[in-house]
Formats: structure tokens, sequence, C-alpha cells
């Protein structure tokens, strides 16, 4: 589970500090974060090293979300050139991973003195398999769904518009999808 976030330089962030627990409810006014504390998340998991070997940094542009580029990602209230991410996790090493920033670019790069510490899965919650994303813009009830059989068998992949749920529900109808602690 994770228990904290710090982001530095992120959109709304110049620097932020989020305490996390089991259940947690984000509310707030218009412009308070919201969107770029759950995106932050996002981009960390789409910019996951083992999805995608070849990209090595930040992925803005992508399936899960797509910010754009450095100037849309970086706070215009920064203190540096450098967008970072601390997740905590319980029982877990901190995750902390620094980025150059680019204006351009749609890719920021690591920060060489934080490559050491390169997004790897494994068995962080944000980058398994547990993971699991549903946009807003989910699509709408139908009696045929376009679903992908091989999403759904290899990785439980339920759609970033949810358009694989009914699929993985049928195929899990008889397996325990809540882990009793």
């Amino acid at each position: 589970m994770i228990t904290r976030i710090r982001i530095r330089n992120f959109k709304a962030f110049r620097e932020a500090e989020i305490n996390l627990s089991s259940l947690n409810l984000l509310t707030g006014m218009n412009g308070m974060g919201k969107s770029t504390f759950i995106q932050s998340l996002l981009l960390l998991r789409q910019s996951d090293a083992n999805l995608i070997p070849e990209i090595r940094g930040l992925l803005l542009k992508g399936e899960m979300i797509d910010i754009g580029k450095g100037k849309d990602a970086h706070s215009i209230n920064a203190d540096s050139d450098i967008i970072s991410f601390e997740v905590d996790y319980e029982y877990k090493p901190v995750v902390n991973v620094s980025y150059n920033f680019v204006a351009e670019s749609d890719v920021l790069p690591y920060d060489s003195a934080n490559e050491k510490n390169l997004i790897s899965g494994g068995h962080f919650s944000l980058f398994n398999s547990n993971f699991k994303y549903i946009k807003a813009e989910r699509i709408a009830p139908d009696h045929n769904y376009k679903a992908n059989l091989a999403a759904v068998q290899q990785n439980g992949f339920l759609g970033y518009r949810g358009e694989n749920t009914p699929l993985f529900i049928a195929l899990k109808e008889e397996t325990q999808l809540v882990r009793k602690v």
C-alpha cells in the first residue's frame, strides 16, 4: 500500500506531500491539485521501465494519460528544472525518481544523479498487475463490447475506458477478487 507521495515542480504543485491510507477521498475546490495528484500516479505507472523498456524517462504522452509536453508538466511556481516524485510504501523501500525539464519534449529524461533509482515494477502495487485504472470518460453500457481477451487473460487489463471490464468479470466470476487480510 502507498502511504505517502511527495511531488515537486509538477503542474499545480511546487511541493506537495500527501499522506495516504487504505481509503482516500480527494476533495477541494477546482485548481487545488486533485487531478494533478492522480496524474502523477498515472505518469509513474505509464513510465514504468518494465512496460516500455526503450523509454527512459517520464512519458508525458501515452495511453493512460496525455499531459502534453514538458512545459505543460512543469509547475509555473517551480524552484528548479527538476520534476520529482517520491512514493513511500508500507513495508517496502521508497521509490524516488527525478526528471529533467525539457520544455518541448513529451519524454522527460531521468535526472542523471537519480538514474540509480529508476522505476522498476516488480512488487510495488503501483507497477504490478493489481493496478487498475479506468478513465472518467468510460464507455456507456451496451450489448456488445470490443474487448481484448489477450489483455484480460495476461494481466487483467480492464481497458482505460473500461471496455474489457465485462469480459474480466465474466472470466473471473468464480474467482475471489478481494483478498481477505
